[in-house]
């Protein structure tokens, strides 16, 4: 069992998508998101000042208000978010033309799923400065709420200590980085082992810190806005029509939505993921709800409950900030003394070699001048 066994298993484990048979994915993905990017970047411009159809998305908004319509500076996240996006989608750049490095975690767990997700929010932008409600409902949610769905769960985002420290499998873009491993192990009836041991790496720093939150906040504010969506088309066809909601009052709805959103962020961000991101970004989001109220008669009701909400929602987060600080400080040594792959393993009780006949000469000498005594 040599090295070209090795690079043999190799090239069978890591299949079809890895980038052994697909050598331009690290330079075709990030561009292509890239591009994607700034054109969705170009029409959120042209859609909030207002050159297409000369009509802002706030105004859309506040063209059919209703209970659960948010003020207008919520949508400044968009400046901020997009920074962020740009800055991450830079920096994959970066590694694959410049490094050739192809990232797995973002090339072979999203794709072009994110080309998907971009271009679905530039068409949105464009039907709703037109006030085509109804279809940029309909690609809002199908287009990128249920992709941005799909990439958080692929990409199984979750800010837990085991969660942060995921296995993905490493970048290969040469033979010789696998000759290199494979050379590394002293015996080579243990080749195989080592380089199982090895083909695996873990989520750098950098990657937490600039790929976790982007896609966290993007879901987050995707759930919220898909709601306000679905309620200003109603209020759109209620307007037109001069029907009210169905069984219950546009105050009840508010509240009952509220509710819900309330109990999603906390059963599948906080418990499950673990995400400090999200909460924060829908608690933005109920801000700017209980400060539309103002504009608004008889929403009492529907601010009391938005003041509990939020309270609710920055207990949890606290609460979790805190679990999680914990769970680093008492955590992080017993991981990296078990389950690490990449730590050495612990070096077991060898026989000794035998000496050499010099050895055995120069320790025979030693001892015989020490039992030798002078008289």
């Amino acid at each position: 069992m040599g090295i070209e066994y090795i690079v043999s298993l190799y090239q069978s484990n890591t299949g079809p998508s890895s980038d052994w048979q697909t050598k331009q994915r690290y330079r075709v993905f990030p561009v292509v998101n890239f591009l994607c990017l700034v054109v969705m970047g170009v029409a959120s411009v042209l859609s909030f000042s207002g050159v297409i159809n000369h009509e802002k998305t706030n105004e859309v908004y506040g063209k059919y208000l209703n209970r659960f319509t948010t003020a207008s500076w919520v949508h400044l996240f968009w400046i901020s978010f997009f920074c962020y996006l740009i800055l991450w989608v830079a920096v994959n750049c970066y590694l694959g033309m410049f490094l050739k490095r192809d990232n797995r975690l973002f090339n072979g767990r999203i794709g072009f799923l994110f080309c998907v997700i971009t271009l679905s929010q530039s068409v949105w932008f464009l039907l709703w400065s037109h006030e085509r409600l109804l279809f940029g409902t309909f690609v809002h949610i199908a287009c990128v709420l249920i992709p941005l769905s799909v990439a958080y769960s692929r990409c199984r985002i979750n800010y837990s200590f085991k969660g942060r420290h995921q296995k993905i499998r490493r970048e290969f873009t040469d033979t010789t980085d696998i000759l290199m491993i494979s050379e590394s192990s002293p015996l080579v009836n243990q080749q195989e082992q080592a380089f199982d041991h090895r083909k695996y790496r873990l989520i750098s720093i950098w990657e937490t810190v600039l790929f976790y939150p982007t896609f966290s906040a993007y879901l987050a504010w995707a759930i919220f806005h898909s709601l306000t969506n679905i309620w200003t088309m109603i209020s759109s066809i209620h307007l037109i029509s001069g029907g009210q909601p169905v069984f219950l009052s546009p105050q009840t709805w508010s509240i009952i939505c509220q509710c819900v959103l309330t109990g999603l962020t906390i059963g599948v961000f906080v418990f499950w993921r673990r995400d400090p991101v999200a909460p924060l970004v829908i608690l933005w989001n109920m801000a700017g709800l209980y400060s539309r109220q103002n504009d608004l008669t008889n929403g009492a009701w529907v601010e009391i409950f938005c003041i509990i909400n939020m309270s609710l929602l920055s207990a949890v987060w606290v609460m979790l900030m805190g679990s999680l600080l914990l769970e680093k400080r008492f955590t992080e040594r017993w991981w990296l003394l078990h389950d690490n792959p990449e730590s050495p393993a612990p070096k077991m009780n060898e026989p000794e070699a035998p000496l050499s006949f010099e050895q055995q000469s120069m320790s025979s000498t030693t001892q015989t001048t020490t039992m030798v005594s002078p008289s």
